[in-house]
């Protein structure tokens, strides 16, 4: 097929969640929240704490909006928010966000249920009506790689009203000047749609999960793995559809968990009606009777069947196997370039940098075994910082 005429749907499903919980921490809780936030902030590291078999890693501040702790449940779990005390005036003391890989790859259903897992775990029991969704998105991605957004193809329908504040188009070229990476439609907490170059996208935050998410899922269909070195035949496009707090309570009047799931699909079309990106007409100067282009058919038909039990068949252990590997050559080439400026400041020629570097590494061996009890202080933090207890460790409840 050539590419100038490829257009694939290669992975369609939520992509951010985010709800409120009509509930408080319990007090015998809070206390040790207070405690590990305490220890964080004195070792500048979050601090791993297990409740009823569910860690949380507690950071050192809170958030904005009264929530005094911060904690997440690992790289592809939760944020969690929790306010030290409720009110009458103020009983929303519970917030979560679910990461973007999590819900992507576990799906809507599998998210949910953890969510309900964690707060059986922290002995919260909230009613159907005392959780309050306040975000959804939906993405999909699609390998198009000769597609490039225009700003004029861009159609807003009448539905599309200014007090939903969406009005406004933003054209973002990702600081190259030859080519938009990157198209948003209105403004959040309304609603919002963004298209974007996913690939690079991916290339630069230098966090490779997706490309493995993709190429997964084309060696389970026995099909070959995407090259993303030639954006020729692997740039990918993602079109996200992100409903907010506002968009959802004001005009579509829902919140709790099943008015979202009866809801949801309409309100992502409904979206995809009142944005269109088409292909102009010279025969026609009325611009809403230009034609859907093919990726916003695509999309319309991605949108069909059961959104809520998709989900990848990829280990998050891959993932962050994934992730982890690319962080160590990150790191390898920051300890790769700092011994290149050492000797090159002292003079080393090429022939004598191998023999300088082992030198080098030999002294640091030796600071180590000389300084036992620093360099365990310092690996020790260094584990908390990346999620690793020692052991002991973490606070038990």
């Amino acid at each position: 097929m050539h590419t100038e005429c490829l257009v694939e749907l290669i992975h369609k499903g939520f992509d951010k969640l985010e709800i409120a919980i009509k509930a408080g921490l319990p007090m015998r809780l809070a206390s040790i929240f207070e405690k590990a936030k305490t220890l964080a902030s004195e070792t500048d590291t979050p601090t791993p704490v297990d409740i009823n078999g569910v860690r949380f890693f507690v950071a050192s501040s809170g958030m904005m909006g009264g929530y005094r702790y911060r904690a997440n449940t690992g790289t592809f779990g939760e944020e969690w928010w929790f306010k030290q005390k409720t009110s009458r005036k103020d009983a929303w003391g519970i917030r979560v966000r679910v990461s973007s890989v999590r819900i992507a790859v576990r799906g809507w259903s599998e998210a949910k249920k953890r969510i309900h897992q964690t707060l059986e775990a922290l002995g919260v029991v909230a009613l159907p009506h005392e959780y309050s969704i306040g975000r959804i998105d939906f993405a999909m991605d699609f390998l198009f790689p000769s597609f490039e957004p225009i700003s004029k193809n861009f159609v807003m329908g009448h539905r599309f009203k200014r007090n939903q504040n969406a009005i406004a188009t933003e054209y973002i070229e990702a600081g190259r000047t030859d080519r938009v990476e990157t198209v948003t439609v209105g403004k959040m907490p309304g609603r919002q749609l963004q298209v974007y170059d996913k690939r690079a996208e991916v290339l630069s935050k230098k966090d490779r999960t997706w490309f493995e998410i993709y190429n997964h899922k084309r060696r389970a269909a026995g099909e070959s793995e995407f090259d993303f070195s030639n954006p020729s035949v692997s740039r990918i496009w993602r079109l996200e559809l992100r409903a907010g707090k506002k968009h959802l309570k004001e005009d579509w009047k829902v919140s709790s968990w099943s008015q979202v799931e009866t809801t949801a699909p309409r309100i992502f079309k409904a979206m995809l009606r009142d944005i269109r990106y088409v292909v102009p007409s010279a025969s026609d100067q009325n611009r809403s009777r230009w034609p859907n282009h093919r990726l916003w058919d695509g999309a319309l038909e991605a949108l069909k069947g059961d959104l809520f039990n998709l989900k990848s068949d990829i280990s998050e252990e891959r993932l962050y196997a994934v992730q982890l590997q690319e962080w160590e050559d990150m790191i390898r080439s920051h300890i790769s370039g700092s011994m290149i400026a050492m000797a090159a400041r002292r003079g080393v020629s090429r022939d004598q940098l191998c023999t300088f570097a082992t030198a080098q590494f030999s002294n640091l061996l030796e600071e180590y075994e000389e300084n036992k009890a620093h360099t365990e202080r310092r690996l020790s933090k260094a584990r908390k910082k990346y999620g690793l207890a020692d052991e002991g460790e973490p606070i038990d409840v």
